[in-house]
Formats: C-alpha cells, structure tokens, sequence
C-alpha cells in the first residue's frame, strides 16, 4: 500500500508537495517539480526562497500566516515565473494546509498547486474581446441619411467617410441606388425590410447588412429609421435615419458564439443562474458531473436541484457576491445518481442588470480522497519521526552512525550544531575526536577501544572545543552492533550536551563548600565571646563584696554581648542587602565626622596590634549622606585592614574632594594583601580570604558587601586596587557630595525618651533568663512587673490583673504571640493596653503580622531597657 501511494503522489496530475516550519522542501511530486522547472532531488532541503525566487515575496507571507494561524488558505492565486519557463508569467491555483503534532502545534505545510495558466489567459482573452467591443461600441461613428419619398431623392450626412470610406451620393441618390451599395445576398432581404415598413407591417425600420466599403472590405452596417412626414392621407413623405458600422459587433458575436461552443465542451460545471427565476444556462460538463440534462436543470434553483452545502453560513457568499461580485469555495453538492461530491467552486456576478451569476465548478472528491489517504499516510509518518525528534530535542541530543572498518559516518543536525559545525561538513569521526579536549581524549579513546572489544554499551563524559573556542561538556552513549559476516562492527550512539549541568554541579559545590565555611566562621565567631562571659559569670560569683573584681567582670558582659550584639547585627544585615530593605536617612554632614567617628570605634584593636592609624581628612569637606551608614562604611573598610594587618603594620585613611563634585575616601594598608582567587568574590557576602590563627577578630563576611551597597546607596561605587608599592590592599569608596534630601528622610538620631512614670507591665518570654532579667531591670526602675512563659499563661496573668503594656515574645509555646495578641485585643473592652512584639523574627513580613494581629511596636532582640522605654513613650503619645 505504502509503495500504490508514493507511485499515486508522484505521478499524480497535480503539485503536491510539503514543506518545514523554515520552508524548506520536505517532499514533492513529479509534477509540482515539473511546474518549477527543478528536478524533486534539487528541492529537497532547499527553500523556497533559494529554488523560487521569483515566487518568494507572495509566497512566504502566506506560508508564515498559515504557520503562525493554524488555518488553512485554499484557492489562492499565485503568479509569477519559474525555471521552467524563464520571462514567461504563469499562474497557479493553491492550497496551503497546516500539518500538526501531536500537541496541535503546526510543524509542516501541505501544498496543492494546480497550473491555470492557460484558463486565465483564455479568461483575459475573452474579458479583453468584451473590453474592445465596448469601446468599438462607444467609438462608432454614426452616418445620418434623409429620404424624400414622393421624389425618391436620397440626402447623406454624417460620417459615412467612417462607416463606408465615402459618401453614397456620389454614386448616386435614389432608393435604387442606395440598394445598390448593398451587397446583393443582402439586398432582398434589406429592400424588403423597408417595405414591409412603408406598409405599416412593422413599428420602425430596423436592418442589418453587409455593404461594400471604398477600400474594398465588406462592411455590415446597421440602418434604422423612421417616417417623420405625412401627407393628408397619411401616405409617407420623408424618411429620416441613421447608419452605423457594426462589423466589430458582428465579429464578437461570431467570437461569442465560438466561445460557447467552447464553454459547451468544458469539462466543468459551467452555469448560468439568477435568484428569481434559477438556472439559464447549463453546459454539457455540469451535464456530465452531475447527471442532469439542460432540460431537466433550466429553471430550477441550483441550490435545490444540487441540494448545495456551503462551508458556512449562505450568508457570507451572498454578501461577497453583493459586495465584490465575487466569490470561491468548496461546496457539497449531490447528483442526480444521489452521490454527494466536493466541487471547487467560483461565483462572478454578471453585471448586465439582470442580477445574473456565472457559477462554476469543479469535482475534487477523488482528488480530495486521495489528498486524505496521502495527509494519513504522512501524518501517520510525521508523528513516528516526531516522537523521536521531540525525544532527541528535549535532550538537545545528536545521533550518530560509526561504521570504524570502512570510515562510514553519519551525524544527525543537532550533532553539527552541539560541536559548532556547519551542516554540510562531511561527517569525520577523525574530525571529531581531534575537538574532543586534550585532558579528556585519553579516556575517551580507552572507552571506546574497550567497548569496541567487549561489545555492549557504554557511557562516557567528556568536554569538546569548538571551532568559535567555546569548551561544552558532552555525554555520549552507544551501543556496538555487529553486523553480518563481511559488514564489519557498527557503532551508533547519542551525544547531548551538559554543559549547563555541569556548571549548576560546580555553583552548588562552590555554594556548598562556602556553607561549610560560613558555618565553621560562625560557629568561632560565637565561641569566641561565650568563653569570656563564661568567666565573667563565675568571676561574680566568687567576687563576694570585691568591688573591683565585680567591674571586671561587668565589664567583660558589656563587653562580649557586644561582640555578640555585633555579629547577630552583621546576619541581619546581610539579610537586608539580599532582601534590598537598607534605607538611608540622608542630611547633609561633614565627612570628617564619620571618618573619626569610625576610627575612634576600631583605634583600640589597632593599638593592641601595635599598629599605625594615619587619617588625612579635610576638617569643612561635606556631602549629602546617611551618617550612621557612612560611618558604618568607613569603619568597615579600616577594620578589615587591622584585622588583615600583621601586628605593627600601618593604615591609612585618606579623603579627598574631586573636581566632579565627588569625593573619594581610600583606606590603605601594608598587610599581605588580597589573593588573585578571593578578587572575583571580594564584595559577596560571607565571603572571607583565609584567616592565621593570629586573626582572631575574624568577622563574618559581611563588611565588604555591605560597603558596595551602602556606596551603590548614596550614588558611589567602591572598587579594590593594587597599591603602587605592590604590598597590601587598597579599597577607595567614590561617593557624591550634593543629592535631592528624600523628603521622608528619618532624622539621624532621636532624643534620649524621658524616664516613664511607673506602669503594671507583664513580660511574656519562654526563654526564662530572658524573662526574669529584663523583669529585674523594669522593677528597680518601679514598675509592677508578671512574668509568663507560654501563650496561656500569658491570657491567664492578663485575666488575673490586666497589664497596661504586655512585653510579647512571638515564638511561644502553646500558642504563638500572635494568637496572644489578637485575643488580648479581642477581650479588652476598651481598657488601655500596649501590645510590644520582642522577637528575633524582624523582617518585613515579620513587622506586616505583627501591625496585623494588633501589635503597637515591634523591636527585635536583643532589646535594650531604653528602647523598650521610647517605644512605650511613643505609644503613650500617640
């Protein structure tokens, strides 16, 4: 069957032929290749474009818009040359139909070409001939005559010098002479016209006949007249008229009649019909593709005689009709035989006030058949060979076929396109291999010799540089076939690329290997203070009534939970630059200011590593900036340098104004410097060069990241440099000095809130040390204090005695804060209260649930005595 329908597409009497989503020729039959004037085996793989230039820009539209639509164009007229006849226009009727996937999506085009070329040339012929009897009509020159009968005496005016090349009367004027100009076959029937006439048989005088022209031709000329003169009797005395030279209206008609005769032996259903009174006219092949005889359609609407089925509504054809006189479809009708057939169909409104149609149709049900069997046989195709590709696309796989004895080769598109190589490169494992990276070929070549040996499968991984330099991961696998005595071993395998795979395996690896770090850093960065409040723990308990040695050991806590407060701030503000949420509080301040400020807050580490601070800052130079982070920027890039800094070393701080209204601050030192590996990374967060055991301020990580966004912040930039000397770091910060003050800019420091009159408070806290110690401290200042620590004792303490402000923690057992807080607003009946959230949970989202479920402030520990007094103050305020 396989082999009746690729006989039946190649010879069939139409074009047909399919294209890919780039109109490349996928398929074509002998004839659409003999139309084109190229052989089947040149179209194949080649555009449209590339074989049919000529045809290309009406062509590729039409291909793109039923690409892109999903719908097909059918009767569509194309015209144009082609190689088989080079300066010669040639016309052809088309259809474009869209082949989808299984997914619906529209990969391949159908074609049906149909020449009509020499149907429209007979079309213009005939609507040229109409064209010229018109105008022969409209330029006719007309000849006037006037006879005066009693006298039988003959006048000529007018233009007979058009109608006959001369005037009548210089052979002479009377009815016989007159006669005489008229050939004689024509005479008798011309002479008795006139008097049948004369003797009242016949309304007017009206003759056609043929009369001899001066140059030798015969003429037929049309004569009309009419008597405008009677004597009392009623008997004629003058008779007026005209002639016309109708011979080109003569020739049309022979010409029409010619042409219906044609008409009459088309193959065609060819018809002629109005809406009032049905069918005129009907050739012999709508007699053949039909069954009916004239007789039997002539009078009867087509619609009902053929039971018609439009595509669509009737509607639509009648409009098309009444607005371009024109229409063109496919229509079911159904035969006399009761066949029901699909016909081309073209409807042309004839404009001779008749509201005529001339409609014509074509029978395509075989054609149709055998367009479906062939689309089955072809989709049917398509959908194996999409199965494959779409599994070799989704794998950006390549296929390959490697005969090794005899050098054969083959590579699908997508191997030439995964090694970076033109696709009508011939196929050269030799080739290949020589791409294949130096410090893989080695394994690769002992993969393949081994498997070439033992048979099987294998699988291997390894990298390949393209002719462009660009280095791919590959993975290949195969399989060893042998093939029968003689052929030799066969190889035939996949290659897909995992280039991006391999990258994600290294970024995780490196995210990995960075956790690690980050957590070991973390973990000493929080022992190193724990062991020294350890001390200072017991110090107070064995100090007694030693005053002094209570102070050391106070001033160790203060000290250490510092160092702690600073490393929980550095987390947080590592979250808040991957979170975008810093904000600055600009005003305009002295840059002096800041640099000190920050030097004052590192000077005592640097004077313990015996090392020299040099600052060179001009005392009025000022800008517009966030001082709190300004100071923050200066003192994180002058402690990186102490730290980094062997004992003894020298920092310098330098800032200086540019002539761009821009400053620049640059912070120096002498230490080992920056390595080439850490340079990529230096501004990521939790990103550190690695630390001796004499570094033991080490840090998080933190600092040089959020120096580059707090400068990004105010408008700078900040960048790392080699210094001149060649020994250590240099970190310059550019900012500018003159900004837009925001508006809604926060002042940069709030006044210290006046001591509270004594209130009944209640702390709700699970961590117990926590609750109890802040209690203490609220109590010497005089307030009532109740302690929980869940969420229900929480909502019983407030049921006991109802507290004017509830110290809240959020992560509590039982129930949470929050459920804490909104049934405390729930119950309180218009009594006052001040709900404060007191969590380490402090993100936006954090800040969101806590306004929502009823809070009036939110502070994020560890909390300080003075905050917690300031926000009650502002809610009092308030």
């Amino acid at each position: 069957m396989r082999t009746e329908l690729d006989s039946i597409y190649r010879s069939a009497p139409i074009g047909l032929a399919v294209l890919d989503r780039e109109f490349r020729f996928l398929s074509i039959n002998e004839r659409l290749a003999e139309m084109n004037g190229v052989t089947v085996e040149a179209h194949l793989g080649r555009t449209v474009r590339e074989l049919l230039p000529a045809l290309a820009d009406q062509a590729e539209p039409l291909l793109r818009q039923v690409l892109e639509s999903g719908h097909a164009i059918n009767d569509l007229e194309i015209r144009g040359e082609t190689p088989a006849q080079p300066g010669v226009e040639r016309v052809w009727r088309e259809q474009i139909m869209p082949m989808r996937d299984e997914a619906g999506v529209v990969q391949r085009l159908s074609i049906v070409a149909e020449e009509v070329t020499e149907q429209r040339r007979a079309e213009d012929a005939l609507r040229r001939s109409r064209q010229n009897l018109e105008l022969a009509m409209e330029a006719a020159g007309q000849a006037m005559w006037e006879w005066r009968i009693p006298e039988d005496r003959m006048q000529y005016t007018g233009n007979w010098g058009q109608v006959l090349g001369f005037f009548p009367g210089q052979t002479g004027r009377t009815r016989r002479d007159w006669l005489s100009l008229v050939l004689p076959g024509d005479r008798d029937r011309a002479n008795a016209c006139l008097d049948a006439y004369l003797q009242g048989s016949t309304p007017s005088f009206d003759c056609e006949c043929r009369m001899g022209h001066a140059r030798g031709h015969t003429a037929w000329v049309a004569l009309q007249g009419k008597i405008v003169d009677t004597d009392a009797q009623g008997h004629p005395l003058r008779m007026i008229g005209v002639a016309r030279d109708v011979t080109a209206a003569h020739r049309d008609r022979e010409e029409l009649q010619y042409q219906a005769q044609l008409l009459q032996l088309a193959f065609d259903g060819i018809f002629v019909w109005t809406p009032a009174g049905g069918i005129e006219y009907w050739n012999h092949g709508a007699e053949m593709q039909y069954g009916y005889s004239a007789a039997e359609a002539l009078g009867r609407p087509p619609n009902q005689l053929l039971h018609t089925e439009y595509p669509g509504p009737e509607a639509h054809k009648d409009e098309a009709l009444r607005n371009s006189g024109f229409w063109r479809g496919e229509l079911i009708h159904v035969t006399k035989d009761g066949r029901r057939i699909t016909v081309n169909a073209v409807m042309q409104r004839v404009s001779d006030g008749n509201e005529r149609v001339l409609e014509i149709t074509r029978d395509i049900s075989e054609a149709k058949a055998y367009e479906a069997l062939l689309l089955d046989r072809e989709r049917a195709l398509q959908h194996s060979q999409q199965r494959l590709q779409v599994a070799l696309d989704a794998g950006h796989m390549g296929v390959w076929d490697w005969v090794p004895s005899r050098e054969d080769c083959f590579w699908s598109p997508e191997v030439y396109s995964l090694l970076g190589l033109p696709a009508d490169r011939l196929p050269l494992t030799r080739e290949f291999l020589a791409m294949v990276h130096p410090d893989d070929r080695a394994t690769l070549d002992a993969v393949m010799a081994d498997v070439l040996v033992r048979g099987g499968d294998y699988e291997t991984e390894f990298r390949v540089t393209r002719p462009d330099g660009e280095v791919r991961w590959l993975v290949s696998r195969g399989r060893v076939l042998h093939e029968p005595a003689g052929s030799g071993t066969r190889m035939v395998g996949v290659n897909f690329d995992i280039t991006e795979r391999k990258r994600i395996e290294q970024v995780l690896q490196q995210a990995d290997e960075r956790r690690t770090e980050f957590l070991a850093m973390l973990a000493h960065e929080l022992r190193n203070p724990l062991a020294p409040i350890t001390n200072a723990v017991y110090l107070l308990e064995k100090a007694g009534t030693d005053a002094a040695r209570r102070q050391t050991a106070i001033d160790i806590l203060h000290r250490q939970t510092a160092q702690l407060t600073r490393l929980v701030d550095d987390l947080l503000e590592g979250s808040r630059i991957t979170q975008g949420r810093i904000e600055l509080r600009l005003e305009n301040v002295l840059i002096a200011t800041s640099v000190f400020q920050a030097i004052e807050a590192v000077r005592p580490l640097a004077r313990e590593r015996g090392q020299t601070l040099t600052v060179k800052v001009p005392p009025d130079l000022d800008l517009v900036a966030d001082p709190a982070r300004l100071t923050q920027i200066v003192s994180n890039l002058v402690t990186n340098a102490v730290k980094y800094t062997q004992p003894g070393g020298h920092i310098a701080v330098l800032v200086r104004a540019r002539n761009d209204d821009k400053l620049t601050i640059a912070v120096q030192d002498d230490g080992p410097g920056i390595s080439d590996a850490l340079k990529p990374h230096l501004f990521e967060l939790f990103t550190q060069d690695r630390r001796t055991l004499e570094r033991s301020q080490g840090g998080l990580g933190i600092g040089l990241a959020l120096v580059k966004r707090l400068a990004e912040l105010h408008g700078g930039d900040v960048r790392h440099e080699t210094p001149r000397s060649g020994v250590g770091a240099r970190f310059v910060v550019c900012l500018p000095r003159h900004r837009s003050l925001d508006a809604a800019a926060l002042p940069s420091s709030m006044p210290t809130p006046p001591r509270l009159a004594p209130l009944d408070l209640l702390v709700v806290d699970d961590n117990l040390d926590a609750a109890r110690s802040l209690a203490a401290l609220l109590e010497m200042d005089g307030h009532a204090v109740a302690l929980a620590h869940d969420g229900e004792q929480a909502l019983d303490a407030a049921a006991c005695h109802w507290p004017e402000v509830v110290l809240l923690d959020l992560g509590l057992p039982r129930i949470d804060g929050l459920e804490v807080a909104r049934r405390l607003r729930a119950v309180a009946d218009g009594r006052p209260l001040i709900l404060v959230a007191t969590s380490g949970y402090a993100q936006v989202s954090d800040r969101l649930a806590t306004a929502a479920a009823g809070f009036d402030a939110h502070l994020a520990k560890p909390v300080e005595l003075e905050q917690i007094y300031a926000a009650i103050e502002c809610c009092l305020a308030a």
